[in-house]
C-alpha cells in the first residue's frame, strides 16, 4: 500500500517530531550547528527545511554529513510516523538518509 504524503511542514509538526533525538544524526557537527540555530531558522518565512534538522520523512534528506546508518534509527517512535502510517511508505525509515516517504 503506497501513503500519500499530506502533511503539512509547520512548527506543529516540527515539535512532534524526534530526528533531533536520533542516534542516527546526533553525532553530527553540521545537525548541532543547525539544532544550535534553530530559533534564528524559525523567524524566516517560510521556513527553509534544509535549515532544520527535523522531519526529514517530509522533506527529505539531511544537507549534514556525519549522518551514521550503523545505528539505530528512532523514526518508529515518532508520533508523525505513527499518525500518517509511514511504516506503510517507502522509505520506512532513515529519512535524513533515504529521503522523504513517498
Amino acid at each position: 500500500m503506497k501513503v500519500s504524503m499530506q502533511i503539512s511542514f509547520n512548527l506543529d509538526i516540527i515539535n512532534k517530531c524526534v530526528c533531533h533525538k536520533c542516534p542516527v544524526q546526533n553525532q553530527s557537527e553540521c545537525v548541532r550547528t543547525q539544532m544550535a540555530g534553530l530559533k534564528t531558522s524559525f523567524r524566516e518565512i517560510p521556513l527553509n527545511p534544509h535549515k532544520i534538522p527535523k522531519a526529514y520523512c517530509l522533506n527529505g534528506k539531511s544537507v549534514c554529513k556525519g549522518i551514521d546508518r550503523s545505528k539505530p534509527c528512532i523514526c518508529g517512535s515518532c508520533e508523525i510516523y505513527a499518525k500518517h502510517q509511514l511504516s506503510e511508505a517507502e522509505p520506512g525509515g532513515f529519512y535524513c538518509i533515504e529521503g522523504k516517504s513517498a
